[in-house]
C-alpha cells in the first residue's frame, strides 16, 4: 500500500458561486513502481504495470460536484486486449457516510454511490456516469455528483486494476496499485 501525500492534509471544500469552476480539494503523488503483480497468466509486464498510479486528485467542480482524478502510466485504449478498472473510496473515519466510484476503462462506464446519506433509503446511487481520459493518455477523471459524495470528514482511497477484457473482467486480476490520501479530507460544505 502507498500513502499519498495531501496538500493540504485536511482541505476545505468551498462553496462555489460561478458554473465551470473548480478548487482542488486534496491531491498528492504516490510512489511509482510499487504495482503488485498477481501470478495470473495472459498479460505481458509492461501492461501489468500500466495501472501504476502517480497521483490521485479530488476537485470540487460546479455546484459541489467531485471530480476524482487518477493519473497512472497508461490508460487502456481500445486496441489493447485488457481492461482496468478503476475505483476510489470515500470513508468516514468513525462511520458512514461512505461514497464510492468505479470505472470501467475500456467503455468508460462509471457508477457512484453514497451509503448513509440521510434520505430515506439511506443510500443514493449514480449509475451510468461516463469517465473521460486525458492529459495524453495517462489520467482517468470521473465527475461524480453531489447526491453520491458524502458531506463529511474522509480518508480517500484508490485501486486501480488490470483485468481480462471482456465478460471474465474483474475476475482475474494481473495486477493492481493502491494508494491513499494521507489525513482526513474535508468535504463538508463551507459559508
Amino acid at each position: 500500500m502507498s500513502l499519498l501525500l495531501a496538500l493540504p492534509a485536511v482541505a476545505s471544500a468551498q462553496a462555489l458561486d460561478e458554473p465551470g469552476s473548480s478548487t482542488v480539494v486534496a491531491s498528492g503523488a504516490d510512489q511509482r513502481g510499487d504495482v503488485r503483480i498477481t501470478g495470473e497468466r495472459g498479460l505481458g509486464r509492461a501492461d501489468r504495470r500500466t495501472v501504476d498510479i502517480e497521483r490521485l486528485t479530488l476537485t470540487e467542480v460546479g455546484d459541489r460536484d467531485l471530480e476524482v482524478t487518477w493519473r497512472v502510466r497508461r490508460v487502456v485504449t481500445p486496441r489493447d486486449a485488457f481492461d482496468q478498472y478503476y475505483f476510489v473510496y470515500l470513508l468516514g473515519p468513525d462511520g458512514p457516510p461512505y461514497g464510492f466510484a468505479t470505472v470501467h476503462a475500456s467503455g468508460l462506464r462509471a457508477e457512484a454511490g453514497l451509503e448513509g446519506a440521510g434520505r430515506p433509503q439511506g443510500f443514493a446511487s449514480c449509475p451510468r456516469l461516463r469517465a473521460e481520459v486525458g492529459r495524453h493518455g495517462t489520467e482517468m477523471s470521473l465527475t461524480i455528483p453531489r447526491r453520491c459524495v458524502p458531506r463529511a470528514r474522509i480518508e480517500a482511497s484508490a485501486f486501480v486494476y488490470t483485468t481480462p477484457l471482456g465478460r471474465g473482467g474483474g475476475g482475474r486480476l494481473f495486477s493492481r496499485d493502491r494508494a491513499r490520501i494521507r489525513g482526513l479530507v474535508d468535504l463538508r460544505p463551507t459559508g
